[in-house]
């Protein structure tokens, strides 16, 4: 498939953005285990760290003309001529079957500026919303329409079922049952997982000397860090002897409340300025137990996976969104300061015992949040969407038909793809242009050819027809399957 990703870089550093991380995990995953190429649209700043993140070749990264890093308005820009010249389907540079992309009040315009409107279907755009439990009611009604008719279009992602709670309600007030139906059909509630292949090495390493308490999270309003600083406070104030610990990514810092905290914590354990992942990763599995005081959260996956390799003792707030991600069992909900402060107290006199009461939280997160099943499931939701897409959109006209999309085209496209069986191998940008060349009619995406096919659907008549797309270039090769057998076989004959 060809994939074009657009996802909300909302802080300064593009490794410490989330959304990114959720992003470079699909493409990783998919390209391991399927044909794909990526169309990546990031504001310039980030091309280059982007890059050098994902080094592999199957991706073209795409300058955006607009920042796209404030949610609820750089996120609503969309330039439409920029969109229909690279990825329109009646004449665009680039082949597009399926949109992943976390801007949801754009998703449909975005999938209206690709799609050809003769064309019966609609091309699918999957919504990985970083923020609905942000819908705010005080947000202007044209965006909230816009986000109504995205979620009811979309193949939308819920990380945790709070989060497909407050969408139904928000389509409840916005759209009829028909369409609250249809977007309860299409959406997906799952969280995204974690890579245990990764932290299976973490478990195994020693614990520092001295008790220690992690808070690692970057500090801001939503992970509600003054929150952790009293529990930590308290801690000490109360006589333990004690290490903490607070590693901060290299975005999100404030500063003022750092500094305010260090004046009455000269105990602490800090790892500044800005440490990033592997400073992170070289204290984290070291600590006895770690803290989560966030207001909200679509999955947490930082604290999953404290509470993944620090067997089960993390503490979580009594909140709808951890109760969401967590299993009912679940023993470490905090519902006030006295009642987190307490369970910092167990842990740090009955450790053991804590931690045989949670012996069972491996396990459960191994079979419930294994980000490789997740993926492929998720490829697997996005394949048949893509493919029921082709079905209705691109029909196959009957035997011999000239009434179909194609009309009196479909004899010199199939005339010329003939051609190209020869060598076996097709440069589709060679080929459009050899197919404009042959008639004054098919200029894709000229006045004058409104009955020209459009470049999208003589692709996929090509697939259809038994070409593959090698899917290593932004501009597809296509290769017939025969002809590559054939001369496999001869190169192995002589190499013999």
């Amino acid at each position: 498939m060809r994939l074009l990703l657009v996802p909300i870089i909302s802080i300064s550093n593009l490794t410490g953005d989330s959304d990114w991380h959720a992003y470079k995990e699909l493409m990783l995953r998919y390209t391991e285990s399927h044909p794909v190429f990526f169309y990546v649209v990031l504001p310039k700043k980030h091309i280059d760290a982007a890059e050098k993140d994902y080094p592999n070749d199957n991706a073209l990264f795409i300058e955006s003309p607009h920042d796209m890093t404030d949610y609820h308005r750089d996120s609503l820009f969309l330039d439409m001529a920029q969109w229909r010249k690279m990825f329109s389907a009646k004449a665009g540079r680039y082949m597009v079957d399926a949109i992943v992309a976390s801007r949801v009040p754009m998703h449909v315009p975005m999938a209206l500026a690709i799609n050809d409107m003769r064309r019966r279907g609609s091309l699918p755009v999957f919504s990985h919303d970083p923020y609905p439990r942000r819908i705010e009611p005080n947000i202007p009604f044209a965006e909230r329409l816009a986000r109504a008719m995205a979620y009811v279009y979309s193949y939308t992602w819920c990380l945790n079922s709070y989060e497909d709670e407050i969408i139904t309600k928000f389509l409840q007030k916005h759209v009829s049952s028909a369409m609250v139906k249809e977007y309860q059909k299409k959406r997906r509630v799952s969280g995204r997982g974690l890579d245990f292949d990764r932290l299976a090495p973490l478990t195994k390493a020693h614990k520092f000397k001295r008790f220690s308490i992690l808070f690692g999270a970057r500090i801001n309003t939503d992970k509600n860090a003054g929150e952790a600083f009293e529990f930590l406070e308290k801690m000490v104030a109360f006589g333990r002897d004690l290490d903490v610990y607070i590693t901060q990514l290299k975005s999100g810092v404030n500063d003022s409340v750092i500094s305010d905290f260090r004046k009455r914590a000269s105990f602490l354990k800090f790892y500044m300025p800005k440490c990033d992942k592997e400073h992170y990763l070289a204290v984290m599995p070291h600590c006895h137990v770690s803290v989560c005081t966030s207001r909200l959260e679509g999955e947490p996956k930082g604290f999953l996976e404290q509470l993944y390799v620090l067997r089960g003792l993390t503490i979580f707030p009594d909140k709808p969104w951890a109760r969401a991600v967590l299993p009912k069992r679940f023993p470490w909900f905090y519902k006030n300061k006295t009642e987190g402060h307490a369970l910092l107290r167990y842990f740090f006199t009955h450790r053991q015992a804590a931690i045989k009461k949670v012996s069972w939280i491996r396990p459960w997160l191994e079979e419930h949040k294994n980000q490789a099943g997740i993926i492929d499931e998720e490829w697997e939701r996005m394949y048949k969407a893509v493919d029921h897409y082709w079905a209705t959109a691109i029909p196959k006209p009957s035997k011999g038909s000239t009434k179909s999309e194609h009309g009196s085209f479909r004899t010199q496209i199939a005339d010329l793809a003939e051609k190209h069986k020869k060598t076996g191998k097709m440069d589709f940008s060679v080929f459009r242009n050899q197919l404009a060349r042959m008639s004054i009619s098919i200029k894709f995406g000229q006045e004058g050819a409104l009955r020209a096919p459009a470049i999208y659907a003589v692709y996929v008549d090509l697939i259809k027809a038994g070409w593959r797309d090698t899917y290593e270039k932004s501009s597809p090769t296509l290769y017939w399957p025969e002809k590559a057998d054939r001369i496999k076989m001869v190169k192995e004959e002589i190499t013999r």
